[in-house]
């Protein structure tokens, strides 16, 4: 028994869809082309912030203090980043600021650091005030910094991230595009990880920095007693050198007179 056409339902209508051997809607193509480089994008993003990561985590396992760590891991973010110079700012809080490490291309490629960056540096890093998250910055015509949106910069730019976790001091990371920043510092969950990171790696240099202070105030107590008791031995010695030779004499005094 045969059945007809019209046993499968309607025809599809037009425009819902393409049949076997029909070519798909150039729109359906752009969308898909757009949503396989968008994943591109992210993929090679995340990538590049694992990488940084890495990189970071090997300076950590170095057992560094404050003055080792924080240059090395500016070096690290110039080389893993591309970008043109980083530096690591510690400042009291609502005192002095310092710059704990500082990177630079020209320490790669070689040349003198640039002179004013420095002022730079500290100047960012008091703009950020107490601002818990990552703000961008341009130059102003009169040699300023001004608050700016990524996707407004057009060529240089500097990121300002804040570093927690301490309880004595504010921290700062400074990082300097001379172009157009790339799509991947736009990603907010990876400058969340590359900041929380360089804070980790911070912290625990600043402890052991505390624990070297700490053996060696402890080895000098340690020492300061030590010479005490030496000395204090040495003085019952001679004491009792002296007495031995005092018993001798008046012991020989008394065979004489006898």
């Amino acid at each position: 028994m045969s059945r007809s056409a019209a046993s499968f339902g309607p025809p599809p209508a037009a425009g819902r869809g393409h049949g076997p051997g029909e070519p798909p809607s150039p729109e359906l193509g752009d969308r898909a082309r757009a949503a396989l480089g968008e994943v591109e994008a992210q993929r090679d993003d995340a990538l590049g912030w694992l990488s940084a990561t890495r990189a970071l985590l090997d300076v950590l396992g170095l057992g560094l203090g404050v003055r080792g760590s924080a240059p090395a891991v500016a070096q690290a973010l110039v080389t893993q980043l591309a970008v043109e110079s980083a530096a690591v700012i510690l400042s009291e809080k609502g005192g002095t600021q310092w710059i704990a490490g500082r990177a630079a291309q020209s320490d790669i490629v070689g040349g003198p650091p640039a002179p004013a960056e420095d002022t730079a540096w500290l100047t960012l890093a008091g703009l950020l005030g107490s601002e818990r998250y990552p703000v961008w910055f341009r130059r102003t015509p009169d040699g300023g910094f001004e608050a700016a949106a990524i996707g407004a910069l057009q060529g240089e730019g500097f990121i300002v991230l804040p570093l927690d976790g301490f309880d004595d001091v504010a921290g700062a990371l400074v990082l300097h595009a001379l172009v157009t920043p790339p799509a991947i510092f736009g990603r907010p969950a990876g400058l969340a990880l590359l900041a929380q990171v360089v804070s980790t790696v911070v912290s625990v240099a600043r402890g052991r920095d505390a624990s070297g202070w700490l053996c060696d105030r402890l080895s000098e107590e340690l020492g300061a007693a030590r010479r005490t008791v030496d000395t204090q031995a040495a003085n019952l010695r001679a004491r009792e050198e002296r007495i031995a030779t005092l018993t001798r004499v008046l012991a020989k005094a008394g065979d004489d007179t006898g």
